[in-house]
């Protein structure tokens, strides 16, 4: 697999599509932790309500890990920075 250089991941950050995708995902996150998992309540099982509460916790976490990313976190590390001014990612 060819590495992929910094201008290629900043290119990706800064497309349109990649815009409106994160877009619709901080609207999704935000109409999940807006819910506050109304719809998670079963009367008597509390297990079930525990199980559907956790589901929603870990698709917001989720969705919070992939909005970072389309913003560029964790998409380089502090070694592809010193390596740029080896110019072998700063191409």
């Amino acid at each position: 697999m060819n590495p992929v250089i910094r201008k290629q991941i900043a290119d990706w950050i800064e497309n349109p599509i990649t815009a409106l995708l994160k877009q619709y995902l901080t609207e999704e996150r935000a109409s999940m932790q807006a819910s506050k998992g109304l719809n998670a309540f079963h009367p008597f099982e509390p297990q079930r309500t525990q199980e559907l509460l956790s589901n929603l916790n870990g698709y917001v976490d989720a969705l919070d890990v992939v909005i970072d990313t389309l913003d560029g976190e964790g998409l380089w590390s502090e070694e592809d920075d010193e390596q740029i001014g080896d110019n072998t990612l700063g191409q």
